[in-house]
């Protein structure tokens, strides 16, 4: 009953939970049986998942996998896989999850469990769709759903109706996507599940608003409006509240879009401090168990105390009992083994003195004790201010810094312009400072969106371009790269795959031109001799761009950490300049808009950087 409570308030009451919990394993204590163990690890390893402590919850799940392989509990070391599948996936360590979630679908094929198997390769399809291998997801989900379909379980089949709709929206399929969530939705239904088909609702408006489906869209958002709101669900009603905006933007009834939008802002903002508040209540919980670990030790060497002082009082009752009966033994036998007395008598007061020494000892160790638990909660405390005061210095000083440099900066680069105009001035110096000012001016801009992107306050300008516009204008900046590096000697290449230059795509255009230049600039700057080779393709509303160069190339052990920043290719004589950002930035950049990058390179021969990045 205290396992299955547990079990029951998991998501409820993690208090409760853990209270549960507890009294379980105590009551286990007494049973030792090994199988409830491993369903006591394994709750405890979701519970520590679900409150983000996901090393311990990794620690637990170990566990019951370790005890389940010891005692061959063929159902609980399948569940012990799937838990490990789950926490690594929360991780992002695809690589793992995926290995779990396979291993555990071998074992329930075993069982003939086809609920769970469906379940892995649902969980595998998740694992695709994050990597955006929308392909493979899709194969999984459809894998997963034939295997529902037989055991008529109407929420596993309307959830994975609702993922493959998700996935034809990823590839740009609307009408399909919205075949899909209909299906779900009609299934939510039967099942009664308010919140889903209000999930179902908003999916299908918004794909609705990308095929102009304008008075459809704002019906289906509407609804699922009104059931988040009744629900009191406060991330689907805030979705609600994002399409909602975006439609009737869409539809230019600006009016009502500022509107939906201010309420949206107004829910993201309270949000946002609710999920503040639950941070603060984690680090709370995690003091307070630490606190309690304490006590425990402490209440432990009590209790050693306690039984200490009740065998020394055991002691002292046996003593006097022996000098009783010894001396009705000295009176009977008239003082003849009066010697044996005494030596007695000297033992029990030895006996004596080495309890109330360790009696003493542990008092000693006990003031030690809580001594250390008050340091420990002050040291908390303050490392908690300083690190909350230490993020917003940090902040404040890279925009002070990029505010203070770029001024004197831009400055120097107007005046040297001016200079340009004069006609006793020589233009190769003013060329040389306008030149060098924009390379610094490129390094100031690169370090502010590398600092913004890791404060997570990455702003996205999404709007609608020629893909032809960028091709030209990549071009044109890389023949001007070539001058300023002298390297008019080097072939530059540019080529358009099946001519979808007049294509219109849309995405952050500046983003997008500065990882193009950044990596064409890298191209150039590390190629002495041969050619920079730069191909457009278009294909599946995405782009493509390959950028080849016959350059010095990249070590092999080099290439797992180019993208970190900071990280530089070493050369012996220091002949290429830089701060080892640029790629740290374009990888950050790619990130940020669902895009991919790949390099391949040979020391000696070249790099071949392919940069492929979706519609918006």
């Amino acid at each position: 009953i205290c396992y299955d409570l547990s079990n029951e308030f998991l998501l409820l009451n993690t208090d409760s939970a853990k209270f549960y919990l507890n009294e379980s394993k105590l009551l286990n204590d007494n049973l030792k049986s090994t199988r409830n163990e491993v369903l006591i690890y394994l709750v405890k390893a979701k519970l520590f998942n679900l409150n983000m402590q996901n090393d311990s919850a990794v620690y637990y799940a170990q566990k019951a996998y370790s005890i389940a392989q010891k005692y061959n509990y063929p159902e609980l070391l399948a569940n012990s896989k799937l838990k490990l599948g789950l926490i690594y996936f929360s991780l992002n360590n695809f690589e793992k999850s995926y290995m779990y979630y396979r291993e555990a679908q071998e074992d329930y094929l075993k069982l003939n469990d086809t609920v769970f198997v469906a379940r892995c390769l649902s969980n595998i399809a998740n694992i695709y769709s994050y990597q955006n291998k929308l392909d493979s997801s899709l194969m999984f989900y459809n894998k997963s759903l034939k295997i529902y379909s037989k055991t008529r379980s109407l929420v596993e089949i309307a959830s994975t109706y609702l993922n493959i709709g998700v996935i034809w929206f990823f590839k740009g399929d609307f009408h399909n996507a919205i075949g899909f969530y209909k299906k779900a939705l009609s299934l939510f239904k039967k099942a009664g599940r308010d919140n889903d088909m209000a999930v179902s609702y908003i999916n299908i408006g918004e794909a609705q608003i990308h095929i102009n489906e304008f008075l459809k869209s704002e019906k289906n958002l509407l609804k699922g409006y009104s059931i988040s709101k009744r629900m009191q669900d406060k991330a689907v009603e805030q979705s609600a509240l994002e399409f909602l905006y975006k439609l009737y933007k869409a539809k230019k009834d600006y009016k009502q879009a500022l509107y939906y939008f201010e309420k949206y802002k107004a829910l993201s903002d309270s949000v946002f401090s609710s999920n503040k508040s639950m941070q603060i209540a984690k680090l709370q919980t995690q003091f307070e168990t630490e606190q309690k670990e304490h006590e425990n030790k402490l209440l432990m060497i009590d209790n050693s105390l306690k039984n200490v002082k009740l065998k020394r009082a055991n002691s002292i009752k046996v003593a006097l009992l022996i000098i009783i009966l010894l001396t009705l033994f000295v009176i009977i036998i008239l003082l003849t083994n009066q010697k044996k007395l005494k030596k007695l008598n000297q033992r029990v007061l030895s006996q004596n003195k080495i309890i109330t020494d360790q009696n003493e000892e542990l008092m000693h160790y006990q003031s030690i004790l809580e001594l250390e638990i008050s340091e420990r909660t002050d040291q908390l405390e303050m490392a908690l201010i300083k690190s909350l005061e230490s993020d917003r210095l940090k902040k404040e000083f890279i925009e002070n810094l990029s505010h203070e440099i770029r001024t004197p900066m831009n400055a120097i680069l107007g005046f040297s312009e001016i200079l340009e105009l004069e006609d006793k001035v020589d233009n190769k110096y003013t060329e040389i400072i306008r030149n060098n000012m924009e390379r610094l001016l490129e390094l100031m801009d690169n370090l502010l969106e590398l600092s913004k992107y890791k404060a997570g306050a990455y702003d996205l300008k999404i709007d609608s371009f020629l893909l032809m516009d960028v091709f030209e204008d990549l071009k044109k900046y890389a023949y001007q790269k070539r001058k300023f590096e002298k390297k008019e000697h080097i072939k530059l290449d540019f080529s358009f795959v099946n001519n979808h230059k007049t294509e219109i795509f849309k995405t952050d255009r500046h983003k997008l031109m500065s990882i193009l230049q950044e990596l064409v600039n890298n191209a150039i700057k590390y190629t002495e001799v041969g050619s920079v080779s730069v191909v457009f393709n278009y294909y599946e509303n995405k782009l493509s761009v390959l950028i080849q160069d016959t350059g010095i190339g990249i070590k092999k052990e080099k290439l797992p950490h180019i993208f970190d920043a900071f990280s530089k290719i070493n050369v012996a004589n220091n002949k290429y300049r830089g701060t080892g950002i640029g790629l740290a930035f374009v990888k950050n950049i790619i990130d940020a808009l669902n895009g991919n990058i790949a390099v391949e390179s040979e020391v000696g021969k070249g790099s071949i950087f392919t940069v492929i990045v979706p519609g918006m």
